[in-house]
């Protein structure tokens, strides 16, 4: 155990769980970082005490707390949205999250996005951040564009709750669409192109794009391939944090890493695992990374201050 081998990990273990208990991870792991090069075994030690603990105490409330009361988000057929006042509209775009096609109309507040049998609406304010992630040696010229969700403002797709919504675009595509602020004046262009301007517009936000001075793969490009689960895809380092493309597509961000564990980093294995421990306690397990993208992964980590877990430092 290791309040066995680091006696002072006894000794906080009660802090530890009051800080876990309250949620209040970051002002715990932000002294450890600054302590970790004096004390490495014991910060170490901690760490790990303070995660296993997170995870028992989001276990026990999960286990005892009412199921909460979710707000449906999604509309019906029978009840669709009145888009006759949008101020731009696309028609038939592919989506991967939610997938399918859909036709996007944008409103005073929010989009409306809609297919054969339902609308969904995604309100402005929900936009956390918009991402254009370009699919690296990618004859096509595929791009990503990904609205991530504000934490507490999913979209409900019946029983799937979406933490962001995900485009697809190529480059032969084209758009050619009415301009959402000056009727007058209209979008044209490449479809990934148009829908950033669009999305400027309307969010008011910056697109992040993925950028060599945060990462760049051995083999050239920004992404580095991984399996999530059971579904192949991409993880682009990003200055905000992890994205991961295409099921699920999601944005782990950074301010909400609590530790990173490299596995199978020192082996002779092709490839290695990544594990990603959030500070609620959720855990993201990426395998099948290419073993070459490894030296460039650590180097983002550092740069970005990621907390790095020692390889084999979990408990049996």
């Amino acid at each position: 155990m290791v309040t066995e081998r680091f006696p002072l990990a006894n000794a906080l273990l009660e802090v530890l769980q009051d800080i876990a208990t309250n949620a209040t991870t970051e002002s715990l792991l932000d002294t450890c970082a600054d302590h970790r090069s004096a004390h490495p075994e014991i910060v170490d030690g901690l760490v790990k005490e303070f995660l296993c603990v997170l995870r028992e105490v989001k276990t026990r409330d999960a286990s005892v707390r009412p199921p909460a009361i979710k707000a449906d988000t999604t509309v019906t057929a029978a009840q669709k949205a009145d888009v006759s006042k949008a101020s731009s509209a696309i028609e038939d775009i592919a989506l991967l999250s939610p997938r399918g096609k859909f036709s996007v109309f944008c409103l005073e507040d929010k989009f409306v996005l809609r297919n054969k049998t339902i609308d969904l609406e995604l309100p402005y304010a929900s936009v956390a951040r918009v991402l254009v992630l370009e699919k690296p040696k990618d004859a096509q010229g595929t791009c990503y564009i990904m609205l991530h969700l504000e934490t507490d403002s999913p979209l409900q797709h019946g029983k799937q709750k979406l933490s962001s919504v995900l485009f697809q675009t190529k480059a032969s595509a084209q758009l050619d669409i009415q301009h959402p602020v000056n009727p007058e004046e209209r979008l044209r262009g490449p479809a990934g192109v148009v829908l950033c301007q669009l999305f400027g517009y309307t969010l008011n936000k910056p697109p992040e794009t993925s950028n060599p001075k945060y990462f760049c793969a051995a083999k050239g490009g920004h992404a580095l391939s991984a399996t999530y689960k059971v579904n192949p895809g991409l993880i682009f380092p990003l200055r905000s944090g992890l994205a991961f493309v295409e099921r699920p597509s999601l944005l782990i961000v950074a301010s909400e890493v609590a530790c990173v564990e490299l596995g199978r980093a020192h082996g002779v294995s092709t490839t290695f695992d990544l594990t990603i421990t959030m500070r609620d306690g959720n855990v993201h397990e990426f395998a099948m990374l290419p073993r070459e993208d490894l030296e460039p992964l650590n180097e983002y980590l550092a740069r970005r201050k990621f907390f790095t877990q020692p390889e084999g430092s979990e408990e049996e």
